[in-house]
């Protein structure tokens, strides 16, 4: 009665979504049912599945969120989506109702070689300083650092990668929407072409409004391979910053980044 609840009408295969800012590998759903009234058994028999570009991946079926307590379920492997659908599909003229839904994600890639990558919390970067400015208006300004493309050959003539003017401590940051725990960073940099040390002896911070938090230092991202980083404990932020202070009058280059949180 305080609508604190989703309810469905009456419905063949009556169903719930979940839209989230990008895609996840959903390792866990925490659901509540309605209970404190009545009909604790409502939405029994439940199929959640994680959706995205790639189709609809499987969580898992059967789920019973009875009554007015949490109910645990743990995925199965692969359930990477931007979507998260919860629903009665074999119900004929049948309600469904849900209360509170939490959802606890790991890594945020998926495991296709072609998706790699995936930044999915990201929401913009910015560098210190742009490198150049194509004819069409194209530019080296990290704007697709967290585009997925991890399988292509990084070169600076296509702007794949970003890439600073020369300057003394040059930098680049990725924004997201929210505090997260960074527990790994996978970086590639410049290599397709020449260069591929641009970028050596980097230090990775999280920042926040607790200030800064040291995730790594005296990274080497060479090449056009990826470079697995694990962070500090405590490095905890809404911005990861990427940047070479010691580095006076020189350039800094990426192509692509991502999380694990």
């Amino acid at each position: 009665d305080g609508f604190t609840c989703a309810h469905t009408a009456r419905q063949s295969a009556p169903w719930m979504k979940i839209k989230f800012s990008g895609d996840f590998v959903f390792e866990r759903v925490v659901l509540i049912s309605r209970g404190g009234d009545c009909c604790a058994d409502q939405s029994n028999n439940m199929e959640i599945v994680a959706s995205g570009p790639r189709g609809d991946r499987a969580c898992a079926s059967g789920v019973n969120p009875h009554g007015n307590a949490p109910v645990s379920v743990t995925c199965a492997a692969g359930a990477t989506g931007s979507e998260l659908i919860l629903r009665l599909p074999q119900m004929v003229n049948w309600y469904m109702s849900l209360c509170e839904v939490e959802t606890v994600t790991g890594s945020v890639y998926v495991e296709e070689e072609a998706d790699r990558g995936l930044l999915a919390y990201a929401t913009e970067s910015q560098i210190s300083s742009v490198y150049w400015t194509n004819s069409d208006g194209s530019r080296s300004d990290g704007a697709r650092l967290f585009d997925r493309r991890w399988h292509e050959p990084f070169r600076m003539d296509g702007f794949t990668c970003a890439h600073t003017a020369r300057q003394s401590a040059p930098w680049m940051k990725i924004k997201f929407s929210g505090d997260f725990v960074f527990e790994r960073v996978v970086l590639i940099s410049r290599g397709g072409d020449c260069c591929a040390d641009q970028s050596n002896n980097m230090e990775i911070v999280a920042s926040g409004p607790r200030g800064d938090r040291a995730c790594a230092s005296g990274v080497n991202p060479h090449g056009n391979a990826p470079v697995s980083v694990t962070c500090a404990a405590g490095a905890t932020g809404s911005e990861l910053i990427l940047r070479l202070p010691q580095m006076v009058n020189w350039y800094m280059s990426l192509c692509e980044v991502e999380t694990v949180t």
